[in-house]
């Protein structure tokens, strides 16, 4: 129960992260209505993982109100970057979750939202999906920028 409780707690604490856009001012966003995954798309997670981080963007995106598209207007890529740690309380893994957005027709990065989490070994897979979900639709309620 302590290691449950202990997990939660990071997970919750890893999503008040805040998180870092980087984008074009001049584009319009407004012109991008459809997306699909990057094609070749190299994320640096397990399969379990990138697998869950492709069904919530999609499932995010989609609520955005973008379409799935084979001539899509946005590429998604993203892509994790990792660091393993351990102290007193345990071992943990710390990622930057990498989020970008590509024009398809300039073949561009168009919008990019980053944000960095933790979580303690072993968590289950319910808690891995919690948590690539609380980041991800973190990362989206950036896009588009506020003027």
């Amino acid at each position: 129960m302590r290691v449950f409780l202990l997990s939660l707690v990071l997970l919750v604490s890893s999503c008040a992260s805040l998180v870092q856009v980087e984008y074009d001012e001049k584009t319009d966003f407004s012109e991008y209505t459809s997306f699909n995954f990057y094609p070749s798309l190299e994320s640096g997670l397990p399969e379990t993982e990138n697998e869950y981080v492709i069904q919530i963007l999609d499932s995010l995106m989609q609520q955005k109100g973008f379409i799935k598209s084979e001539t899509p207007r946005l590429y998604v890529n993203f892509f994790v970057t990792e660091t393993e740690f351990s102290d007193q309380n345990g071992y943990y893994l710390e990622q930057e979750l990498i989020v970008d957005f590509v024009d398809v027709a300039k073949d561009r990065l168009a919008w990019q939202g980053v944000i960095n989490g933790r979580f303690e070994d072993g968590v289950s897979l319910q808690q891995l999906w919690n948590y690539y979900g609380l980041l991800i639709e973190k990362i989206l309620n950036e896009y588009p920028p506020k003027s």
